[in-house]
This record gives C-alpha cells, sequence and structure tokens, in this order.
C-alpha cells in the first residue's frame, strides 16, 4: 500500500492506494483533473483542514473516496462550472460519481478496469 502525507500551513491531506492500479492514460489524467478540482474546492470553498483520499480495488473495479472536514456543500447546485465538469469528466472514462455532503464532503468515484 502507497501512502503520502502532503501538508501545507493550513491543510493536511492524506493519500493511500494500493501500489498498482492499472488505469489507462486518458482515465489517469481524467481522475487527477476531478482530484485536483475536488482538493481546490475542499480547501477554497470548504475550508477543509484535512483531506483523505483513498483508493480501494476489487476484482476489475476501482473506488475512489476523497472525504474531508470542510462545511459541506449542495451536491445539486449549479452555481459554478466545477461539479458539471467533474460529472462529464467521470462520464467520459465511464465512471460513476456519488457526491455527499452533510458534516464535510464525501465524494466516490467507481470505474470498471480494463480487462487488458
Amino acid at each position: 500500500v502507497l501512502s503520502k502525507t502532503l501538508v501545507d500551513e493550513n491543510t493536511t491531506i492524506d493519500i493511500q492506494s494500493p501500489e498498482n492500479i492499472l488505469v489507462s492514460g486518458q482515465r489517469i489524467v481524467l481522475i487527477g483533473l476531478i482530484t485536483n478540482e475536488l482538493i481546490t474546492n475542499a480547501i477554497k470553498y470548504a475550508k477543509a483542514t484535512h483531506i483523505a483520499v483513498t483508493f480501494h480495488t476489487n476484482d476489475r473495479r476501482v473506488l475512489y473516496v476523497l472525504q474531508d472536514n470542510g462545511v459541506g456543500f449542495d451536491p445539486t447546485d449549479k452555481g459554478g462550472h466545477g461539479l458539471q465538469n467533474m460529472r462529464e469528466r467521470a462520464k467520459r472514462i465511464g465512471a460513476d460519481i456519488r457526491m455527499e455532503s452533510e458534516s464535510g464532503t464525501t465524494v466516490r468515484l467507481t470505474l470498471i478496469l480494463d480487462t487488458q
């Protein structure tokens, strides 16, 4: 298991992942863009001080979970482009994205791995 903690003066980000997840180039780029948007939103808008990013694998699925301790948000809000962009990117890689927000935010991104 790969485990990494990134810290700046206000925020801690913990990342945990199995060492070998084989994901195609386009998928990894779009997952990276989704992750960047989520972390940016968590810090900038939700004022999160702790963010946890975890990858789980089983069979041919990858479950990506991002959780933060910020103030949360309304997942149905159509105000900005960020949420819509994340949904579009998830759709482009065949992933299901679900966002929950009560105390903090949890985002689950599930995708089926390539069979090759």
